[in-house]
């Protein structure tokens, strides 16, 4: 019997692309990751699994498959939201079980979410960098806004090139290092397209779905300053259930509405006192400790039935979304104190309570270490459907 292959188009080097990958060979299926040769993703993953740099297009990528893979015997996905319009064509090419490539197409464009989220009110428009800021063209566009505001590529990866802006004079050299960026290694930028619009203050939650339904909501926490490095995620949400329902079912609505049923959707949103706000969604599987955390809060796996689907074996989707155990995570970031250095792995766990704290590297998420923590439930649980 011919062994399943796993082929991952696009990963990172921490969270959800380690689980995904370790739970593929615990499964026994071989492992073959393809990214740019631009990106690097060096003694991340175990010896057995493939790593494959290629030149980031479509045809490359197809065309390695073709030649050096069983196509009887491969599952396609994407871990990686710069890569989901790729893994869904190619998942299409081969006939492969995977979402639609029109919608992945329409779901990636920071615009075009705009539009379907209906936010016209807060003014935020686009702007070109093409070529160098013009201070002058942009100035009128720029004076309209109330500061801070934010600077965001339309296409981009984990906040990178994302940044809170305090002034005039901030908007635009961020906005000319942007251009810098597009133009040399495009790092932080895909698109000459860049988004500006107002800094919008609150908490700030992940609200995961799989096929269309909800499956874990959590918090998300920032470090405090202007570049929205991630300081880590919970499951206890300091929110009543009667204020985030309504999110969940707006975000349902436009997910549905954008065909979003198939496999993960990872949607970022901002509440506060005056309602909420969509961030923006993502279709592709959540990273950092997302899926851990809503296996641990929630009991729905994430990863296993993302890796059922594609292989046509069966997944259940809980008929209640319940918060059932309090789960969470700490990012100790580069910019930290070093004395709060974790050298190895460790592990403290007894019947209620599991804490693992390890080394994470990443230097475009400021990221040297975890702690994760999790209290087991008591029998109780919060509903959230």
């Amino acid at each position: 019997m011919t062994m399943k292959q796993l082929i991952v188009i696009g990963a990172r080097d921490t969270g959800t692309s380690l689980t995904l990958v370790n739970q593929a060979l615990i499964n026994q299926y071989s492992v073959v990751i393809i990214i740019s040769d631009k990106e690097l993703l060096k003694n991340v993953f175990s010896p057995e699994v493939t790593v494959v740099y290629l030149e980031k297009t479509q045809k490359t990528f197809l065309n390695w498959i073709n030649s050096h893979c069983d196509l009887s015997s491969i599952m396609v996905t994407c871990a990686h939201e710069n890569y989901a319009v790729i893994a869904a064509n190619i998942c299409a090419e081969l006939n492969l079980n995977g979402p639609s490539p029109e919608k992945i197409k329409l779901a990636t464009s920071k615009v075009f979410q705009k539009k379907i989220f209906n936010q016209q009110h807060n003014n935020g428009f686009t702007v070109s960098i093409e070529e160098p800021v013009n201070e002058v063209k942009l100035s009128g566009s720029l004076n309209t806004l109330n500061y801070p505001l934010v600077i965001k590529p339309c296409k981009g990866s984990a906040s990178l090139g994302v940044k809170k802006c305090h002034s005039k004079y901030d908007a635009i050299k961020h906005l000319n290092d942007l251009y810098e960026d597009y133009h040399q290694d495009q790092k932080m930028i895909l698109t000459h397209e860049v988004i500006i619009e107002p800094y919008v203050q609150g908490r700030e939650y992940c609200i995961e779905f799989f096929d269309g339904i909800c499956v874990g909501v959590l918090q998300k926490f920032k470090q405090d300053g202007d570049e929205f490095f991630e300081r880590g995620y919970t499951s206890e949400l300091n929110l009543e259930p009667i204020y985030i329902k309504p999110v969940i079912q707006k975000v349902s609505d436009i997910i549905n509405k954008l065909g979003l049923d198939w496999g993960p959707v990872h949607v970022d949103s901002i509440i506060n006192e005056h309602g909420y706000h969509i961030i923006e969604i993502n279709p592709r599987i959540a990273g950092s400790f997302i899926c851990q955390l809503v296996h641990d809060a929630y009991q729905f796996d994430i990863v296993t039935a993302l890796l059922n689907k594609l292989s046509d074996k069966p997944y259940c989707i809980p008929a209640k979304m319940q918060l059932s155990a309090l789960a969470y995570v700490n990012f100790i970031l580069l910019s930290d104190p070093i004395t709060w250095e974790i050298t190895e792995t460790s592990l403290l766990e007894n019947e209620q309570i599991n804490v693992i704290c390890g080394q994470q590297y990443s230097q475009e998420r400021n990221r040297r270490a975890f702690i994760y923590t999790l209290l087991k439930h008591d029998g109780r649980a919060k509903d959230l459907t």
